[in-house]
């Protein structure tokens, strides 16, 4: 066992692509390092993401008041708590935390984990700060970090087009995501939300979180033009702020009937793997682990080839569609092929998923780790 303390920097608490991707690399690393943290604001669910880690990890939780404020919180924990190594996935925290170090006595090594494609964000994001100061201030103090890993290939070519990282310094690791004992069980029974008869219509899902990115709202309309002459539904499978605007898109075409929205699950797999076809519309991504997951349950998946994770994963079309940005038409016209037909085998969609191991993933990791801190194998 390294004698290295480890901390995960996490926003919030609860379900999300980069929550359980840190969760996955938390719980690995207890058997090979001597402490693993859990450095993190806010707790969002009533503690059911907390309780999937292992007894080993640590947590602490801290309170952020501004920016300037953040960084000497940040800074009194390095000197209190003396990580070895802090890996944060948010991009302004990543500043903060290499502002923190600055002018902190403990200096410990940083990894920023790229958790979405940094152009896109700026472009879509409502927040000013995002937009006006995040590029600027990324190429003065990302350069000082000691690694940074991208989801995607993409999502590295836009950071280096834009940041002087050196090369040496920069990798792509795709996300620990499907865990090697395969512990889901596709044989619990989902919830039915409909309470529907044995004929059941071709079901499509949607999973994640309910906000501007991914684009839910927008699909609706699609989805309205299919369901005038197929008999077809879709179940919206997640939380989050735009959940008021996307019912209002509902009532709006009357799909009250055709379309159910529901926190997200436990056995989400289950939900997964009893759809006929699960739609990604996202305008932008880090990876999208719920497509990793769709894979994994062999269900089909058609998505938009945004930036900069879905074309990677589907291996630009092998293991599932891709539809331009914009072209609404493809995509019902892919939704009605597949309705015929699946265009895919679901075995070669399980074996596609098992890229994407946490094994695989936790193994690239302990690489940086031990390269930044300069430890032998």
């Amino acid at each position: 066992m390294h004698p290295i303390k480890l901390t995960f920097l996490l926003p919030y608490l609860g379900i999300g692509g980069v929550e359980m991707h840190f969760l996955h690399l938390s719980n690995y690393f207890t058997k090979s390092y001597k402490e693993v943290e859990i450095l993190y604001q806010n707790e969002l669910d009533d503690g059911s993401y907390k309780r999937k880690f292992n007894k080993k990890v640590l947590f602490k939780q801290i309170n952020l008041k501004g920016f300037i404020k953040s960084i000497s919180i940040y800074s009194n924990y390095l000197d209190n708590s003396k990580p070895d190594l802090i890996i944060v996935a948010m991009y302004m925290e990543a500043i903060k935390i290499i502002l923190a170090r600055a002018i902190s006595s403990h200096k410990p090594k940083i990894v920023i984990n790229g958790s979405a494609h940094f152009s896109s964000l700026i472009k879509f994001s409502d927040s000013m700060v995002i937009k006006s100061f995040l590029r600027p201030m990324a190429k003065i103090f990302y350069p000082l970090a000691d690694f940074f890993v991208c989801q995607s290939e993409g999502m590295k070519s836009d950071i280096t087009s834009q940041i002087n990282i050196p090369p040496e310094r920069i990798k792509t690791i795709f996300n620990a995501v499907i865990e090697d004992q395969n512990i889901f069980q596709l044989s619990d029974i989902a919830f039915d939300p409909w309470d529907s008869s044995l004929n059941k219509p071709y079901q499509i899902i949607m999973a994640g979180r309910l906000v501007a990115q991914k684009c839910i709202a927008e699909f609706i309309e699609i989805f309205n033009i299919l369901r005038k002459n197929e008999n077809l539904r879709l179940l919206i499978m997640g939380e989050g702020n735009l959940k008021g605007q996307i019912e209002e898109k509902i009532e709006k075409y009357s799909l009250q009937n055709d379309i159910k929205i529901i926190p997200f699950q436990e056995n989400f797999h289950c939900y997964l793997k009893q759809s006929d076809l699960m739609i990604v519309n996202s305008s932008y991504e880090g990876l999208n682990n719920m497509i990793i997951h769709s894979l994994a349950c062999g269900t089909p998946i058609i998505s938009r080839d945004c930036p900069s994770g879905p074309s990677e994963i589907l291996e630009d079309g092998k293991f599932g569609h891709l539809v331009a940005l914009g072209d609404d038409k493809k995509m019902i016209e892919l939704i009605r092929r597949e309705m015929k037909k699946s265009s895919f085998n679901s075995h070669d969609l399980v074996e596609r998923s098992s890229a994407f191991s946490v094994s695989k993933a936790a193994s690239e990791y302990n690489k940086v780790f031990l390269k930044c801190l300069n430890v032998n194998n």
